[in-house]
């Protein structure tokens, strides 16, 4: 049960949102993520009694339409680009994309992603157990890739993949 956010106190720091897509609006009401600056994406179809607990917490609400595009869709086919015209329109420019090969292969897809940040572990997370480059539709060139490897704790050393894409 993450809080997601810098963990410093609310006066030392601006906090950024935190947009968490959630299409079906699963994520329980009491999670500690809940706060003002909070903005759960979710599917316009998704379940109205949810959207007004969730809206209960503090949190706000986006309903994004689905991508009718063809083709595998995740995400329960959010449409990603109506999210960011959404965020855009709201002066929301830049965001930092935090999740797993779904997350990572939705937004490839959509060549929503200018700059790569992807940390790499030995280990497989997650239910499905996905590499993070499960059905990517493009090629994707990272320039000026960076690989440094970052030692953890009682772990395997993980890696940090950098770079700007061109699809």
């Amino acid at each position: 049960n993450p809080r997601l956010d810098t963990r410093l106190s609310r006066k030392q720091l601006h906090h950024p949102w935190k947009i968490i897509l959630d299409s079906r609006l699963r994520t329980p009401a009491n999670s500690r993520a809940w706060d003002a600056h909070t903005i759960i994406a979710c599917l316009d179809s998704a379940s109205f009694q949810r959207k007004r607990a969730l809206a209960r917490t503090g949190a706000e609400i986006i309903a994004v339409p689905a991508n009718t595009k063809p083709g595998k869709q995740l995400f329960d086919r959010m449409d990603v680009n109506a999210l960011l015209d959404i965020l855009g329109k709201r002066g929301i420019s830049s965001i930092l994309l935090e999740g797993g090969s779904y997350l990572f292969t939705t937004f490839t897809n959509e060549r929503a992603i200018d700059e790569y940040y992807i940390f790499l572990a030995p280990q497989l997370y997650g239910a499905t157990h996905l590499p993070f480059t499960y059905a990517l539709q493009y090629t994707v060139t990272l320039h000026q890739p960076i690989c440094e490897t970052l030692p953890v704790a009682g772990e395997d050393t993980n890696f940090l993949l950098r770079g700007y894409a061109t699809y």
